[in-house]
């Protein structure tokens, strides 16, 4: 009888372990799938000038992953760049000073409109940023002007005051239609009210024209630049990227895509989404 339950109990054990994986929070791959380390990943982007970082907003892994990448590859340099999507132009200002120690922190986080997750996800690394001397780059236009293009079109920017011009890129600002990513927009939303797909997606095209022009203007030959922004503003070479490219196409740029993965997992569809590809498990807890 012992010796049945010893067999019993050995074959519960084993089918536990056969259907039990080491549980991995993250991996990171090049853009082929190939799985790669951290280090690995770092000593490639090394060779870049411009590093757009797509990120999951509600997700911690991805937020850390950029702070430490940003920590490796700037170690005992002091030209740096920093821009964020979660801060907009016309906060530039208090960024500014904010930056150079001229206001206190909590002025800074009382006055600017920040994100509600700012403090968790965002500061930690534009505190890294000012303690080391880093340019932080305020790099969104100003959200009431990208939903006066949702509303009325690009055309209605020009009757902006002088002043608000120096919040936005140059206008008119490019836009392709055929470009994948405003093409899925426009076909995605055939219109709502006084909006239509067509000014949606212009409506993110300012946004992405925005980020890779307030960048390019603090970018300086030999710098080292880095983007923080969600994944879908520079997935597969798309949005920032391509206004980067249209902007100035002298430097050379990676970009280092979040998807969501069971486990950490490949999956083929990703192949060619971006240089590096950080998978994040689906079920990590998330900041809001």
């Amino acid at each position: 009888m012992r010796i049945k339950l010893l067999f019993i109990l050995t074959g519960i054990l084993v089918c536990i372990q056969a259907n039990t994986q080491d549980l991995k929070a993250y991996k990171i791959y090049n853009k082929k799938g190939k799985v790669i380390t951290f280090k690995k990943a770092v000593q490639e982007l090394a060779n870049y000038d411009i590093i757009l970082l797509g990120e999951l907003h509600n997700d911690p892994i991805s937020h850390w992953m950029h702070l430490e990448i940003i920590k490796h590859l700037t170690a005992g340099r002091s030209n740096v760049n920093v821009g964020f999507e979660m801060l907009e132009t016309d906060d530039g200002v208090l960024v500014n000073e904010y930056s150079r120690g001229l206001i206190r922190e909590k002025d800074f986080l009382s006055q600017a409109r920040l994100w509600p997750n700012y403090k968790t996800d965002y500061h930690p690394i534009v505190k890294f940023c000012i303690e080391k001397g880093f340019s932080v780059v305020a790099t969104n236009v100003p959200r009431r002007y990208a939903a006066l293009v949702a509303r009325k079109g690009p055309e209605a920017l020009v009757n902006l005051a002088d002043e608000v011009q120096s919040f936005l890129p140059p206008l008119p600002f490019p836009f392709d239609t055929a470009a994948p990513e405003y093409a899925a927009m426009i076909e995605m939303m055939p219109g709502h009210g006084e909006m239509t797909g067509k000014n949606m997606a212009k409506a993110q095209a300012l946004k992405d024209a925005s980020m890779a022009w307030f960048l390019l203007r603090e970018h300086n030959e030999g710098d080292l630049s880095f983007h923080v922004n969600g994944d879908y503003h520079s997935a597969e070479y798309g949005g920032i990227y391509r206004y980067i490219q249209e902007y100035n196409s002298n430097y050379n740029v990676a970009t280092f895509s979040t998807v969501t993965g069971e486990n950490g997992e490949w999956n083929e569809e990703w192949e060619g989404r971006a240089d590096f590809i950080l998978v994040v498990t689906p079920t990590m807890t998330k900041t809001h």
